[in-house]
């Protein structure tokens, strides 16, 4: 899912650890980021503009990975530094109804009881 930037539509999602019918907080680096494919190629980060996914993949590993995972382990420092570089960055540009869309997280270890 590619949430437009600033979005309130998910903030929250069920992850272990969180209470028994609870949910812990996505930080917001999370909004407009998410993990994207075009064409058979491999998964990576994008950050949504409007229509369309800008391929953030050139930034470095972090934004060549399959999840935001590696993204969200760096710390809220690191984030600003990642919203500001996406913000920024004037990569390939592909419209959104062009590419496939992934889980953008790896959730280890849930269970559904």
């Amino acid at each position: 899912m590619l949430l437009p930037p600033g979005s309130d539509t998910v903030r929250t999602l069920p992850l272990r650890g969180a209470r028994p019918g609870g949910s812990v907080a996505l930080p917001a680096v999370v909004s407009g980021y998410g993990v994207f494919s075009t064409g058979g190629a491999r998964a990576r980060l994008g950050w949504r503009d409007g229509d369309v996914v800008v391929d953030l993949s050139a930034l470095g590993d972090v934004y060549q990975q399959p999840s935001l995972n590696a993204l969200m382990a760096l710390g809220r420092a690191a984030w600003d530094e990642a919203l500001a570089a996406a913000r920024a960055h004037d990569g390939p540009r592909v419209p959104l109804d062009e590419v496939t869309l992934h889980l953008p997280l790896d959730v280890a270890d849930y269970v559904d009881s």
